[in-house]
C-alpha cells in the first residue's frame, strides 16, 4: 500500500529505537518512491538478501534512497546497529561520474554519530536538530562526539544518550567508580574546579555545542545494581 497507493507521503516512521525480536526487510522502503517526503525515521530494521552478492545492490539501494529524496528535512535511524546487514555509514559515491548534491534541505537526524560524520559536509553543517541514539558511558566514549558537535555551527536542538554507570556519581556494589580521574575541561584547556565524571561530561558537551544552542536534552540510564550517590 505504501509503495503503490502513497505517491504524496510525507511523513514515514516503521518501529522504534528498541530492539525487536522481528527484522524488518528495510528494502521493502528504500524501493519507494514520494517525491514529497520530509520526515523518515527507521527503528530496529536491518538489510536482508538472500542472493549471492545481493548485498551490495542492497547497500546500493540503501543509499540512493536518500539521493533521490531531496525534500528530506528530518532522517532517524534508530536502528541497534547490532546487525552486520546495516550499512555502517552513509556513502554517498559517484556512481555515474557526475556530482549529485546530497540531502540539500536535512535540518534534523536522529542515529548514532558513524552515520552523521558520513553525511555530507552541506548537510552537517546546517543541521539544527541532533540527536545520538547511543550509549556513551564516559568522556572517552563522548570524545568523538564532541569534535563532531565543534562543527555544527547551526544546531540548536541536540540530545544525547549517557551511561551513568560507570560515573564517580554513582557506585556499584558499594564501591565508587571514576573512569575519568586526571581529565580536565575547559574551552582553553584549564580545570573548571573538582567536577564528578558525569559533571565534566555534560560540561564538555555544552562547550562544543554551538552558541545558537536553545534546546538540549540528556537521557540518562544506569545498569541493574547500580545507585545514585549524591
Amino acid at each position: 500500500m505504501l509503495l503503490e497507493r502513497s505517491p504524496r507521503l510525507e511523513e514515514l516512521s516503521l518501529g522504534g529505537p528498541a530492539p525487536s525480536p522481528r527484522m524488518f526487510d528495510i528494502r521493502h522502503v528504500t524501493s519507494g518512491r514520494w517525491p514529497r517526503l520530509r520526515s523518515i525515521t527507521l527503528g530496529d530494521m536491518v538489510l536482508i538478501s538472500s542472493d549471492k552478492g545481493g548485498e551490495i545492490e542492497a547497500y546500493q539501494s540503501f543509499q540512493n534512497f536518500f539521493v533521490i529524496h531531496k525534500e528530506l528535512r528530518h532522517i532517524g535511524l534508530e536502528h541497534t546497529g547490532s546487525s552486520a546487514f546495516f550499512p555502517g555509514v552513509f556513502d554517498f559515491g559517484q556512481t555515474d561520474g557526475s556530482v549529485v548534491e546530497v540531502l540539500p534541505k536535512l535540518e534534523s537526524f536522529s542515529g548514532s554519530l558513524k552515520y552523521v560524520k558520513t553525511l555530507p559536509l552541506r548537510a552537517r553543517n546546517q543541521l539544527k536538530s541532533l540527536k545520538l541514539t547511543y550509549l556513551h558511558h564516559n568522556l572517552a566514549a563522548v570524545g568523538p562526539a564532541i569534535h563532531v558537535l565543534r562543527d555544527l555551527r547551526s544546531l540548536e536542538q541536540f540530545g544525547i544518550w549517557l551511561d551513568l554507570t560507570f560515573g564517580s556519581s554513582g557506585s556499584v556494589g558499594g564501591t565508587r567508580r571514576s573512569s575519568l580521574d586526571g581529565i580536565v575541561m575547559g574551552r582553553n584547556g584549564g580545570e573548571q574546579g573538582v567536577m564528578g565524571d558525569d559533571e565534566r561530561i555534560l560540561s564538555a558537551i555544552l562547550d562544543a555545542c554551538s552558541e545558537n544552542l536553545k534546546h538540549l536534552d540528556v537521557a540518562c540510564f544506569t545498569r541493574p545494581g547500580f545507585t545514585i550517590v549524591s
